[in-house]
Protein backbone atom coordinates (compact mmCIF):
# COMPACT_ATOMS: atom_id res chain seq x y z
CA UNK A 1 0.00 0.00 0.00
CA UNK A 2 1.26 3.43 -0.87
CA UNK A 3 1.83 5.50 2.30
CA UNK A 4 0.44 8.67 0.70
CA UNK A 5 -2.77 6.90 -0.36
CA UNK A 6 -3.25 5.39 3.13
CA UNK A 7 -2.68 8.82 4.68
CA UNK A 8 -5.35 10.35 2.43
CA UNK A 9 -7.85 7.61 3.34
CA UNK A 10 -7.42 8.28 7.06
CA UNK A 11 -7.42 12.05 6.55
CA UNK A 12 -10.63 11.86 4.49
CA UNK A 13 -12.26 10.01 7.40
CA UNK A 14 -11.64 13.03 9.61
CA UNK A 15 -8.41 12.00 11.34
CA UNK A 16 -5.98 14.84 12.00
CA UNK A 17 -3.11 13.12 13.85
CA UNK A 18 -1.77 10.30 11.68
CA UNK A 19 1.55 8.68 12.56
CA UNK A 20 3.76 6.01 11.03
CA UNK A 21 4.38 3.04 13.33
CA UNK A 22 7.09 0.47 12.58
CA UNK A 23 7.54 -2.81 14.46
CA UNK A 24 10.46 -5.21 14.06
CA UNK A 25 10.16 -8.80 12.88
CA UNK A 26 8.18 -11.03 15.25
CA UNK A 27 7.31 -8.12 17.57
CA UNK A 28 4.66 -9.25 20.07
CA UNK A 29 2.49 -7.37 22.52
CA UNK A 30 0.22 -9.45 24.78
CA UNK A 31 -3.39 -8.60 25.58
CA UNK A 32 -3.98 -4.90 26.09
CA UNK A 33 -6.34 -2.11 25.07
CA UNK A 34 -6.10 1.54 24.07
CA UNK A 35 -7.89 4.53 25.55
CA UNK A 36 -8.81 5.66 22.02
CA UNK A 37 -10.41 4.13 18.93
CA UNK A 38 -7.88 2.30 16.77
CA UNK A 39 -7.84 2.99 13.03
CA UNK A 40 -4.80 1.68 11.13
CA UNK A 41 -3.82 0.87 7.55
CA UNK A 42 -0.96 -1.55 6.87
CA UNK A 43 1.79 -0.20 4.59
CA UNK A 44 4.30 -3.09 4.55
CA UNK A 45 4.57 -6.51 6.15
CA UNK A 46 1.93 -8.46 8.04
CA UNK A 47 0.28 -7.90 11.39
CA UNK A 48 -1.72 -10.49 13.32
CA UNK A 49 -4.38 -9.23 15.72
CA UNK A 50 -5.97 -11.61 18.21
CA UNK A 51 -9.35 -10.58 19.56
CA UNK A 52 -11.47 -12.41 22.11
CA UNK A 53 -13.32 -14.35 19.42
CA UNK A 54 -11.11 -14.21 16.30
CA UNK A 55 -7.66 -13.87 14.76
CA UNK A 56 -7.13 -11.37 11.96
CA UNK A 57 -4.09 -11.29 9.68
CA UNK A 58 -3.54 -7.91 8.05
CA UNK A 59 -1.58 -7.40 4.83
CA UNK A 60 -0.52 -4.24 2.98
CA UNK A 61 -3.68 -2.25 2.25
CA UNK A 62 -5.65 -3.88 5.09
CA UNK A 63 -7.45 -1.56 7.46
CA UNK A 64 -8.39 -2.31 11.06
CA UNK A 65 -10.70 -0.40 13.35
CA UNK A 66 -11.12 -1.28 17.02
CA UNK A 67 -13.30 0.35 19.62
CA UNK A 68 -11.80 2.18 22.57
CA UNK A 69 -10.99 -0.36 25.29
CA UNK A 70 -11.22 -3.41 22.98
CA UNK A 71 -8.78 -6.02 24.31
CA UNK A 72 -6.40 -7.52 21.75
CA UNK A 73 -2.87 -8.81 21.26
CA UNK A 74 -0.68 -8.04 18.28
CA UNK A 75 2.20 -9.71 16.45
CA UNK A 76 4.27 -8.56 13.49
CA UNK A 77 5.23 -11.05 10.81
CA UNK A 78 8.72 -12.33 10.04
CA UNK A 79 9.50 -9.22 7.98
CA UNK A 80 8.12 -6.75 10.54
CA UNK A 81 5.30 -4.33 9.85
CA UNK A 82 4.74 -0.66 9.21
CA UNK A 83 1.37 1.03 9.37
CA UNK A 84 -0.30 4.40 9.63
CA UNK A 85 -2.25 4.93 12.83
CA UNK A 86 -4.80 7.64 13.51
CA UNK A 87 -4.14 8.98 17.01
CA UNK A 88 -6.18 11.33 19.17
CA UNK A 89 -5.14 14.95 18.98
CA UNK A 90 -3.68 16.33 22.17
Amino acid sequence: MDKKKAFEILKNDGHENIVLIEKEANYFLDKHSHDFKVDIIIITGTFEIELSNSNIILFPGSRLKLNKGEVHSEKAGIEGVSFLSARPTV
